[in-house]
């Protein structure tokens, strides 16, 4: 049974780490500053998106000043986010493997998180 439940466990791990590198987002990053907004009320979200299509968001959160919606989303997926209507967009990326080069001014890997976590 051994070779039985490695595959398995091999066939899912991408799938278990990727959730467990999303709670480690949401949780580092209203003590991150990105762009210049303060995260609060950071989570999921799940629904339509203004195209009328089903889209999900891992993490998105609502600024302070309630004008600025960070998303932590390429920037044309967060563009179709209702939330974002009529609100200043802050695209950031949380990636596993910080790129070597080209960082982007909210690209974050797992050290930034890391420091970030409560």
């Amino acid at each position: 049974m051994t070779r039985a439940v490695a595959s398995r466990v091999a066939s899912s791990f991408g799938h278990h780490a990727g959730s467990i590198w999303e709670d480690l987002v949401r949780a580092a990053a209203p003590r991150m500053d990105i762009g210049g907004a303060e995260w609060r009320e950071v989570g999921r979200w799940w629904g339509t998106g203004l195209d009328g299509k089903p889209m999900e968001i891992d993490v998105v959160g609502a600024s302070a000043d309630g004008r600025t919606v960070p998303v932590a989303e390429i920037e044309r997926k967060a563009a179709n986010l209702p939330l974002a209507k009529g609100r200043k967009i802050i695209p950031a990326l949380f990636v596993k493997k910080t790129p070597s080069r080209g960082h982007g001014a909210h690209i974050y890997g797992p050290r930034q998180v890391r420091v970030a976590l409560p």
